[in-house]
């Protein structure tokens, strides 16, 4: 192998991590874009969900791609698609032309779950995948971490167009070490993806997992992605920096919770582990979105819901286990772009919601400002989602032995 396995497991760890800045952009400039392009909460919500529209899309493609030539070439042009994506809100005043920007950055940022996938398997024995890939994770959420409350302090000293410059600097660095690190993959590697294609997509529990397992992402995806700060900052009446804190706690508490997964499927399995995940989630939320605690819970609230969001990995090595070892990669990329599309789908009806239900009168610097009610109804299809998410994992634990 031309580069070392601790090297190549870097490289799918950093660009993990610099997609998770652009995946919470859009929560932290908020207030800068809507005063910008004067968006309305459904423009809003468009704008942030059709990420996860390019991002699934792109997932059969780019596994194939990954399949035929390696991440050496393709993870390094996918860097390049999330910094195109990203010029329209520089460059253009036109909104719809940064819409389109923004699901071609969801079409770049998807190279780096699969090739998360791809290069664990290329480096490390098949028994290290899930804690190799729960590593990665966890040191690429390092990006949703930093991509916070960073970003936000960032802002009191420079424009949110010089914000943005800086990013893609760094995603431009990214993609050179990534095309100097990674190794050419070996013809041996190659396999035939149209019969794995069919394998997959004809297997009924990877799709019941799969599923399954979207129901329950609308914590992580549809709430602490694009609509925390401001739901906090409106509810809690506090400040939007202390809000931006909130979104770096869940996804430093989902970082933890990656660490600590494996452990609790150890105990009780796969299926409980993601039921358990799944009810913690929804009785965290409730206690967020309601408003009726003391503040201080709202952090420890949000720290059990990022926590139990890991469950997506075990989840996605459900899925795995239902097809043989050859079929591995593009399970793990089928089954990661159903569970990841349901981003685009609480992303759209979450923002369809609160324009419904609130007032669309914009302040005076420009940003939307909704009472409490407004949030805890447009919101109420993540609880509503969560309960499907249980009861199908009860279900699986039920009568779905685990082999």
């Amino acid at each position: 192998m031309a580069a070392k396995p601790i090297l190549m497991w870097s490289c799918a760890a950093l660009f993990y991590a610099y997609q998770y800045v652009l995946r919470v952009v859009p929560n932290v400039l908020k207030a800068d874009l809507t005063q910008a392009f004067t968006l309305d909460a459904a423009m809003f919500g468009q704008f942030a969900g059709i990420y996860y529209i390019g991002y699934t899309l792109a997932h059969i493609p780019l596994g194939i791609a990954l399949d035929r030539y390696g991440p050496k070439y393709v993870l390094p042009l996918c860097t390049m698609l999330c910094i195109i994506g990203m010029l329209p809100l520089i460059f253009i005043d036109d909104f719809s032309y940064s819409v389109i920007g923004r699901c071609i950055v969801g079409i770049g940022s998807s190279g780096s779950a699969l090739g998360m996938f791809k290069i664990i398997r290329m480096a490390f024995a098949e028994e290290k995948f899930t804690r190799m890939l729960s590593l990665a994770a966890t040191v690429g959420l390092g990006g949703a971490i930093f991509g916070g409350a960073p970003i936000h302090y960032m802002l009191n000293f420079m424009p949110w167009k010089d914000v943005m410059w800086i990013i893609l600097a760094i995603g431009i660095a990214l993609s050179v070490f990534m095309y100097v690190a990674l190794p050419k993959l070996d013809q041996s590697e190659i396999g035939s993806p149209l019969d794995s294609l069919k394998l997959v997509l004809t297997n009924k529990w990877v799709w019941f997992v799969s599923l399954g397992a979207g129901f329950l992402v609308g914590p992580l995806e549809g709430y602490a992605d694009a609509w925390l700060t401001q739901s906090l900052t409106d509810i809690y009446q506090v400040t939007s920096l202390m809000a931006s804190n909130g979104s770096s706690l869940v996804f430093l508490s989902l970082a933890m919770g990656f660490l600590a997964i494996n452990s609790i499927v150890a105990r009780i399995g796969i299926d409980k582990t993601v039921a358990l995940s799944g009810i913690m989630m929804l009785l965290s939320f409730i206690v967020v979105i309601s408003g009726i605690g003391p503040l201080w819970i709202v952090p420890i609230a949000l720290f059990v819901m990022g926590f139990f969001s890991a469950y997506q990995v075990p989840a996605i090595y459900r899925a795995i286990r239902f097809v043989p070892p050859e079929a591995t990669s593009l399970v793990s990329a089928i089954a990661n772009m159903i569970i990841m599309i349901f981003g685009s789908y609480f992303h759209s009806i979450i923002g369809g919601c609160v324009g419904y239900f609130g007032e669309s009168s914009l302040t005076v610097n420009g940003v939307c400002s909704y009472d409490a009610h407004v949030y805890q109804k447009g919101l109420l299809v993540i609880p509503v989602m969560l309960v499907l998410g249980i009861i199908m994992f009860v279900y699986m634990s039920l009568y779905k032995q685990e082999k």
